[in-house]
């Protein structure tokens, strides 16, 4: 599905989550932001038909030049819209738009250059930050839906996807993922920072050289079970004790899983290989020489749990890219 990130489907989707209030004056309220005299204001046609994207976006004067700094919208924003969002939906909101512009990128069809601009991020930079302050990514939002160009009736094919069902299957996952700090209107995406610390920990214990390139079924050094028993330390101490005393979400599921499989693992490797004779830091498989059929059985178990770790390594990073929102678990 090509979802498209236009001024309608962005419309659309505020419009799932308000409250007390019209959606005649809600889109007034919008563009008044940009446009305070702006005709959809006035004109109830005009402002359905730009949400429906069958019509684009026009400035009364006629010039996208005049860029609103993104304070002004902002301090709008939060005056003026924020307070008819309902509260309990803003994660759904902020992860929704950003699984659309994940979906764009996907496709290329987003306006990088733009994004960049009204961001200060391209999309890489953004679909991997941590924390989002509401007021102010609705308003960069604003901004490069209306200055950037975008025809608005590019969203015309996907706007009767945006509806509470379709949010709720593709966002629900993520939803106990997340944290809510309403003092500072800042949604921080739990699971990123902890695929943020996890990935760091891979590389710190060189995790994928081992998991990738360390044989067992040849030989392997001492030090690689080290290396785990302290990555799972860490993993241990850093992410599943800190993260865990709220709310078990996915991302800390899928962690939690590559540590018990990699324990596993590596118990298997303990029971199954021993010291070298000529080398005792260097361990080998136990019967390889001697049991054929026991030989075959370490090769495959061994693979077996490689693939296993690379796969759960795979979901976690698709699932941090809002890439598994497309696929059937």
């Amino acid at each position: 599905m090509n979802l498209r990130l236009c001024f309608g489907t962005f419309i659309t989707l505020l419009d799932l989550y308000k409250y007390n209030i019209t959606q005649e004056r809600f889109i007034a309220e919008v563009v008044k932001i940009v446009d305070p005299i702006s005709r959809y204001t006035r004109d109830r046609t005009a402002s359905n038909k730009l949400k429906k994207c069958q019509i684009n976006f026009r400035l009364d004067s006629g010039y996208f030049n005049d860029v609103p700094s993104i304070d002004s919208v902002k301090e709008c924003m939060k005056n003026n819209i924020i307070p008819f969002i309902d509260e309990s939906k803003i994660a759904t909101l902020i992860l929704s738009l950003l699984y659309i512009i994940q979906n764009e990128s996907r496709n290329k069809t987003l306006k990088e250059e733009y994004l960049k601009k009204y961001f200060s991020a391209d999309p890489n930079q953004l679909l991997t930050e941590k924390e989002f302050v509401f007021s102010e990514f609705l308003s960069r939002i604003l901004l490069y839906t209306l200055y950037s160009g975008i025809n608005n009736k590019i969203g015309s094919d996907c706007i009767k996807f945006i509806t509470e069902d379709f949010i709720n299957e593709k966002i629900s996952p993520y939803i106990e993922d997340c944290q809510w700090i309403s003092p500072t209107e800042t949604l921080v995406l739990l699971f990123r920072e902890e695929f943020i610390l996890f990935n760091e920990a891979l590389e710190n214990y060189a995790m994928r050289k081992f998991i990738e390139e360390t044989d067992p079924t040849n030989q392997m050094n001492d030090e690689c079970l080290e290396n785990c028993e302290n990555f799972l330390d860490y993993i241990r101490d850093n992410i599943w004790v800190p993260f865990g005393q709220n709310s078990i979400g996915k991302m800390l599921q899928m962690i939690q899983n590559f540590s018990q499989t990699l324990d596993d693992y590596t118990t298997y490797l303990g029971k199954n290989m021993i010291p070298s004779s000529s080398n005792p830091s260097v361990f080998i498989p136990r019967h390889r020489d001697e049991n054929p059929r026991w030989a075959k059985n370490f090769v495959k178990t061994v693979y077996d749990y490689r693939q296993q770790l690379a796969t759960i390594y795979d979901k976690a990073c698709k699932y941090m890219l809002f890439e598994s929102m497309d696929q059937t678990e």
